[in-house]
């Protein structure tokens, strides 16, 4: 029987190494994840190389995945991460917009890690010199 894949043809020929009979490399968790993060670099390059200003729309996901060279899934976690930071809106129908220029994501989130991080009777000063944090360091 003759097997043919992306990599190699003939009698003998089997995937390489990790690849699955399709041609996909399979990419161990870290790699997944710093994949990630460089698809949500180059978009966000993108979108300051062209100057494009508050909701402007991105290209669409087949243009976006030939641009960077990575598949559907790849593109769409990171255009997630990137609208979990408030740099695109995902508009369902209608396509991938840049986000506002606000500072309100990450001023949400540092005033919740204040809340969550303040404890009755302690400040920042004694957790860090003496309290929660200092004695945890000293237990034997």
């Amino acid at each position: 029987m003759m097997y043919t894949s992306r990599f190699r043809t003939g009698s003998a020929a089997r995937p390489a190494v990790g690849s699955t009979a399709r041609g996909r490399v399979e990419l161990p968790a870290g790699t997944r994840r710093w994949l990630s993060w460089h698809l949500q670099e180059r978009i966000k390059k993108l979108i300051i190389d062209r100057r494009l200003p508050s909701g402007a729309p991105l290209r669409t996901e087949p243009l976006l995945m030939d641009y960077l060279g990575a598949s559907r899934n790849s593109v769409r976690e990171a255009l997630k991460a990137l609208r979990a930071m408030g740099i695109v809106e995902i508009r369902h129908g209608f396509g991938t917009y840049v986000g506002p220029r606000s500072l309100a994501p990450m001023i949400e989130g540092l005033a919740f890690r204040t809340v969550a991080g303040h404890y009755p009777g302690e400040d920042s000063a004694e957790r860090g010199a003496g309290g929660v944090l200092g004695r945890a360091r000293r237990r034997p």
